[in-house]
């Protein structure tokens, strides 16, 4: 049977909890240990095998029609109480094969309070630290397409500029267009460092940078992208030369970046 017809038989049984529950049934749930439960399934077969022997004497059976009946009547004890205990590793292995198939959602039941009920546990929040890394992953890809569209595109408008003759591709161009391809390579950089992603935060490279040239630098990338669309992007603030603060360059170049990107895109033709 393939991964994913286990994933779909999985999924079903555990969409109808009630018929699942009738079918896998657990005796010795109540019980504390594994090695407790073998002694109560032995004792189970020897008692019933007693009982049965005792029965045909007492109503004068001849022992080759008792022993059989007593042997398959016990077999048949042994083998609900016995498949009772290994039921939960049957779902875990259903599961695990549902979860290599795509399925983190899948969750088994832990009714178990033994060895095998405390591996249930283990695996249920396996299964949900699974399912959290999973989504995590599909929302670092969504974030680098975010982050990386507005430089990429600021870049492309500069460099169609340069073909079209909108601008002349002089070296202040040239290195513009230099800057925004070095800037693209660091944010790549850190989209993609899975590490520090997945430990919650970034280390950040704080540095002393003036004001002015964090907002010039921004505001001329952003121009580029603008004028391509027919819009302008400038600004019209009195900042002192000395003005400066600690601050990670990159990450409040890409944040203001974004910001003006966004309001250009979003903002009607004749708005200022």
């Amino acid at each position: 049977m393939s991964p994913r017809a286990n994933a779909t038989g999985a999924r079903h049984a555990r969409d109808v909890p009630a018929l699942r529950y009738a079918v896998d049934f657990r005796p010795l749930d109540p019980l504390t240990s594994i090695r407790t439960k073998l002694g109560v399934v032995i004792l189970a077969s020897v008692l019933v095998s007693t009982i049965i022997v005792w029965a045909g004497r007492s109503y004068g059976a001849r022992w080759w029609m008792t022993f059989p009946v007593a042997i398959v009547i016990s077999l048949v004890v042994s083998q609900v109480l016995a498949r009772g205990m290994t039921s939960p590793l049957r779902e875990m292995t259903r599961a695990a094969r549902a979860m290599s198939a795509g399925d983190y959602d899948i969750r088994v039941r832990t009714t178990s309070r033994d060895e095998v009920g405390q591996l249930g546990v283990a695996f249920n929040a396996m299964a949900a630290d699974l399912a959290s890394l999973a989504a995590a992953q599909r929302e670092i890809v969504a974030n680098v397409s975010h982050e990386l569209r507005t430089p990429v595109a600021a870049l492309r408008a500069q460099l169609e500029n340069m073909v079209d003759g909108v601008t002349t591709p002089d070296t202040e161009s040239l290195t513009s267009a230099l800057d925004q391809t070095e800037r693209l390579t660091r944010l790549v950089t850190y989209l993609l460092d899975l590490s520090r992603l997945e430990a919650g935060a970034a280390g950040l490279h704080l540095q002393r940078v003036a004001v002015r040239d964090v907002v010039e630098e921004v505001v001329d990338a952003a121009s580029h992208a603008a004028r391509a669309a027919g819009r302008d992007v400038a600004w019209d603030v009195d900042v002192r030369a000395d003005l400066a603060f600690t601050v990670d360059t990159e990450r409040l170049h890409q944040v203001l970046l974004n910001l003006l990107s966004n309001a250009s895109r979003h903002s009607p033709p004749a708005a200022p």
